[in-house]
């Protein structure tokens, strides 16, 4: 198993946080205002969430967040949602 493996979504929010590219269809559209995007958008450094639970009750999530740079200035923000429970198990390997 691979890291890309445990790859569970992912998405881009621009400027104002509003989502303008996704790999599915997610429950909010702006996240301006939330520690995902705000964190690395106004840092310019990385963030991650603490593990979730999914909707199943069974898997947990980490969302990680990194700025999206021009000229060395943020303008937007790529988050990544990784299912913990298989990265647990690759770090076994």
């Amino acid at each position: 198993m691979s890291i890309l493996e445990s790859l569970v979504g992912a998405f881009l929010n621009a400027a104002q946080g509003e989502k303008v590219a996704f790999s599915d269809k997610t429950g909010s559209y702006i996240h301006k205002g939330s520690a995902k995007f705000d964190v690395p958008f106004a840092s310019g450094k990385s963030w991650q969430g603490k593990p979730e639970l999914d909707d199943s009750g069974k898997v947990y999530e980490i969302q990680i967040s990194v700025p999206v740079l021009s000229e060395g200035k943020p303008i937007g923000v790529l988050v990544v949602e990784l299912n913990g429970t298989k990265l647990e198990e690759l770090s076994k390997k």
